[in-house]
């Protein structure tokens, strides 16, 4: 939806922007369980532990989750709660990390608290784990107050821009009421803000080299702007077991104050995972593109770049992916430049020794796909397209 249309800036709601839309009719449900809001946090965000996070948050005190069976119930006074518990031998009062006390279901209470330790259920049942994420509920405001808290951003699939613009403003500027100058200039701020949030503009430069370099690759496909590695508080490649920046810069143009966990996980498991594999040091835009897309991890810029004209198809395919003539045009090239070479090495040997073509190439080993075992692989298969001579 584009909101640019919707926006009066000669009104504000709560001194910012003001959408003419019904926001209520867009984002109806007030409340959300625990499962519902894991599953389409992480869907949004690319986040793979989002269920953690708000597990964790739920037992630590900071997230406050609610028992429909509680809130229905009437429990306003101490007798009332002493019969309450009675009747329902499965509820107790629990404390959290916090102090904070509240009546919950024991069972839950107890998978919950083991998945926020070990990060899974060890000893508890998985089938009330499950009972416990569908039946426990999140309520719209005390998320938002968790996640100014904790610095989230609020999810889209659950808040109207309007929520994300204030929400993230208010972290920063302390509005006068009674400017309303300033309040309108604002207003107007936040909608350009908005408008280009999904617009990665700074990837348009990026796009017209012909090489990345690996740092500037990884950032790229995290959304991040290269010239953030400025601001990092530790080389991106040597990993205490985070990623951090005091300030950094997003494809969109955005200079971000303080750090964003979703945008830095995302990163440093890009990194984690090009780090198990060779890489070249520098490579094609295409290269690091369908490397993303082969480990499941597609940029989130990738389809706007795709239907804006700047991708096209073919990086759509997996790193190293050939179509079957493609693949068999290669191994005969292969195979042709060994026969020519041994020709011109030995011309009275029948046979071609592979091990001493291998050899040969050993200068060449540090370069991408020129590893001992790729080349046993590739020459011997090459060869044997050709056929021309008999092999060791």
């Amino acid at each position: 939806m584009d909101f640019s249309k919707n926006i009066d800036p000669g009104k504000q709601i709560n001194g910012l922007v003001n959408f003419k839309n019904n926001d209520e009719m867009i984002y109806p449900f007030l409340r959300c369980s625990i499962q519902d809001l894991s599953e389409k946090w992480e869907s949004e965000t690319g986040f793979e532990f989002t269920l953690l996070t708000i597990v964790s948050a739920i037992i630590s005190g900071d997230l406050f989750c609610a028992d429909p069976l509680i809130e229905l119930a009437d429990i306003e006074t101490q007798d009332k709660i002493k019969a309450f518990l009675e009747q329902n031998k499965d509820y107790v009062y629990a404390c959290s990390e916090s102090n904070y006390s509240k009546i919950i279901n024991i069972k839950y209470w107890n998978c919950l608290n083991e998945f926020s330790i070990y990060g899974k259920n060890v000893k508890s049942s998985p089938t009330v784990m499950t009972e416990a994420l569908n039946n426990l509920f999140i309520t719209k405001d005390d998320f938002k107050k968790w996640a100014k808290l904790a610095k989230k951003r609020l999810p889209k699939f659950w808040y109207s821009a309007h929520d994300i613009l204030n929400h993230r403003i208010n972290d920063y500027i302390d509005i006068d009421d009674s400017d309303e100058t300033v309040k309108t200039n604002l207003s107007q701020v936040l909608n350009e803000i908005y408008s280009n949030e999904n617009k990665p503009i700074i990837l348009l430069n990026w796009m017209e080299y012909d090489n990345w370099e690996q740092e500037d690759g990884l950032m790229i496909l995290a959304g991040i702007c290269p010239s953030s590695k400025a601001y990092m508080y530790h080389d991106l490649f040597r990993l205490d077991g985070t990623i951090s920046f005091s300030l950094y810069i997003t494809l969109n143009n955005l200079v971000h104050l303080q750090s964003h966990a979703d945008c830095e996980d995302f990163l440093f498991k890009l990194v984690i995972l090009w780090k198990s594999g060779n890489h070249p040091e520098r490579a094609a835009p295409e290269y690091f593109i369908n490397w993303a897309i082969s480990k499941q991890m597609t940029p989130t810029w990738h389809k706007w770049a795709t239907e804006s004209g700047y991708l096209n198809h073919e990086t759509n395919k997996s790193v190293g992916q050939l179509s079957g003539r493609e693949e068999v045009t290669y191994i005969n090239l292969i195979g042709a430049l060994c026969d020519l070479y041994w020709q011109a090495k030995k011309k009275d040997s029948t046979k071609i020794k592979q091990a001493e073509i291998i050899e040969d190439l050993i200068p060449y080993s540090d370069f991408y796909g020129l590893s001992e075992s790729n080349l046993k692989r590739k020459l011997s298969a090459g060869i044997k397209a050709i056929r021309n001579y008999e092999f060791e």
